[in-house]
């Protein structure tokens, strides 16, 4: 679901740019919530995440995850690195 409810988020964005928009839909990461924000989102609903974990830990996991993607993308040579998000690159 996320997928498509990422692009319908970018179309609304790009064809109706003076509306907010809420972005919804399998968010259970800080790194699915910084794509909503990145395509266009202004707030966020959590709703799967909570339904399997309790609600503190699925905010704060959030909350850090958030931080985390918001610094590494003020910090070029982090991305230039490989970093992604909160996880580090992997060589394979």
């Amino acid at each position: 679901m996320r997928p498509f409810a990422l692009r319908k988020c970018a179309d609304v964005a790009k064809y109706v740019p003076e509306i907010e928009i809420f972005g919804s839909g399998g968010i259970i990461s800080g790194d699915h919530a910084m794509s909503y924000l990145q395509y266009g989102a202004k707030a966020l609903q959590i709703c799967s995440a909570v339904q399997n974990l309790d609600a503190a830990t699925v905010f704060y996991d959030l909350k850090t995850s958030l931080q985390a993607n918001m610094f590494c993308l003020t910090k070029k040579e982090l991305y230039d690195k490989g970093w992604r998000g909160q996880f580090p690159p992997f060589d394979f």
